[in-house]
């Protein structure tokens, strides 16, 4: 079962999946905040572009690598691709804050300002974490036990260990 074939075929369709998951997050944000596309709340979702990316990586590191694609191991994927995007989004955030700086002369940068940054970057992480937090796990988790149960349809004849 833990062949070739399924590794590719798992980490293809992670990408359709993860874009899945993004156009679903962005349609639900767009209901709940009853907003114009294009506006407003839903373009939070724009920052979790980088999974598209980062899932299929986890779904390997997580599902194929360990040779287990039971539900808890699906969970641990669902929580390892949100964690993993988070961090990219923070490093991201701070490299281009430092970055920010390079022209300003050394006696305008306020030390308490270079030394609270990773706070103040922190605080703004918790806060978009919070926000895409629940749309991303309303979304997220039953399209990754649908992609698992196709997954387990596709290639074994009685589905994977529970």
């Amino acid at each position: 079962m833990w062949s070739t074939r399924l590794l590719w075929t798992g980490v293809i369709s992670a990408i359709a999946v993860a874009a899945l998951m993004l156009a679903g997050m962005f349609a639900l944000l767009l209901v709940v905040s009853g907003q114009r596309p294009g506006y407003g709340l839903p373009n939070i979702v724009f920052f979790a572009s980088p999974g598209i990316v980062t899932y299929p990586a986890c779904w390997y590191a997580v599902i194929f690598r360990q040779r287990n694609y039971s539900r808890l191991q699906t969970l641990k994927l669902i929580g390892a691709a949100f964690g993993v995007v988070c961090a990219i989004l923070a490093a991201a955030i701070l490299v281009g804050a430092f970055a920010s700086m390079i022209g300003t002369p050394a006696s305008k940068i306020s030390p308490f300002l270079i030394l609270s940054l990773p706070l103040i970057i922190a605080a703004w992480m918790a806060v978009g974490t919070a926000i895409l937090g629940v749309p991303y796990l309303m979304v997220a988790t039953p399209m990754a036990l649908l992609h698992r149960w196709l997954l387990s349809k596709c290639f074994t004849a009685t589905g994977f260990a529970d």
